[in-house]
């Protein structure tokens, strides 16, 4: 249960702190908030990756369905 827990969780966990460390280093460069931070590599990246993972399930669903 534990390892199982701790897999599920790893991947939104480094992906929480990919954007909050990108957040900052755009931050550190003296930049503005404002909604276009959203689209900078270091937050943007990571925000892909999360999609992505999300999206592995449905993915080999249809893989496995042969559509």
């Amino acid at each position: 249960f534990a390892v199982s827990t701790f897999l599920g969780i790893m991947p939104g966990g480094l992906v929480y702190t990919s954007v909050g460390a990108g957040l900052g280093e755009v931050f550190a460069q003296g930049a503005a908030p404002d909604l276009g931070i959203i689209f900078t590599p270091p937050v943007l990246l990571p925000l892909l990756g999360l999609a992505a993972l999300s999206a592995l399930p449905i993915l080999l669903k249809l893989f496995r369905k042969g559509v």
